[in-house]
């Protein structure tokens, strides 16, 4: 987990910082406004979402949800197509046979304009860049959140959500984690790093080996600061 998070989450920041002079002063300018500079940061180990939120994928587009009196959601599909998620996050297709994210249009239909419902857009974000709605339905029950996050897609940024769902999911094999679950590669002796990055991205070459190798970075630091404190 804590190699996913990092992994996942690490990007670089740009933020605006006062520029100092001789002695740490800080300068400011004839109109006694502070100068400033701009000052570039790593950032990992906190929420984010995904680098272009999804652009040129499946799951970029939005869909439009609906609220039902039972407390489950109607949700509308760009293709017009339409689903029913339950409130212990399952869903059901309004016509047999018909799967989330099939055949996008580049715009999207008549349906899905006159379909009733607020918008929201389910690309990648938390610790482990969470994407398509279904996975936001399956994996919000777990951590007792519900169907908040299909109705609010950025609680998933939330810290605490966002570790819940990360935690819940690798344990349990439950939503984004497509039935791969820790106890899958990891017991007694047995350390499948390589194989465990199934449980995020699969078909990530890159990442798969740089996440083990990050993983046992890890291992070897808890090992090693576990001696010191024994």
């Amino acid at each position: 987990m804590l190699a996913t998070a990092l992994w996942e989450t690490s990007h670089i920041e740009t933020f605006q910082v006062p520029k100092t002079g001789k002695g740490g002063k800080v300068m400011t300018g004839k109109d006694g406004k502070v100068i400033t500079r701009a000052r570039k940061v790593w950032i990992n180990m906190k929420p984010v979402h995904e680098t272009g939120e999804g652009a040129g994928r499946r799951y970029h587009n939005p869909v439009k949800v609906q609220s039902l009196p039972t407390g489950e959601l109607k949700i509308t599909e760009w293709n017009g197509n339409v689903f029913t998620v339950k409130t212990n996050g399952q869903y059901t297709a309004a016509v047999h046979g018909r799967v989330p994210g099939a055949n996008p249009p580049s715009t999207p239909v008549a349906a899905y304009h006159s379909a009733a419902g607020d918008e929201h857009a389910y690309f990648g974000r938390g610790y482990v860049q969470l994407t398509w709605w279904y996975n936001y339905a399956t994996a919000g029950v777990l951590p007792d959140k519900g169907l908040t996050l299909v109705t609010d897609p950025e609680n998933a940024m939330v810290a605490e959500t966002a570790y819940g769902l990360m935690s819940l999911c690798m344990r349990t094999g439950k939503g984004f984690a497509n039935n791969n679950k820790f106890d899958d590669y990891f017991s007694g002796n047995q350390r499948d790093y390589e194989g465990a990055r199934a449980m995020v991205n699969a078909l990530d070459t890159e990442s798969i080996v740089k996440v083990a190798n990050i993983a046992r970075l890890f291992e070897d630091v808890l090992w090693d600061a576990r001696k010191t404190t024994s």
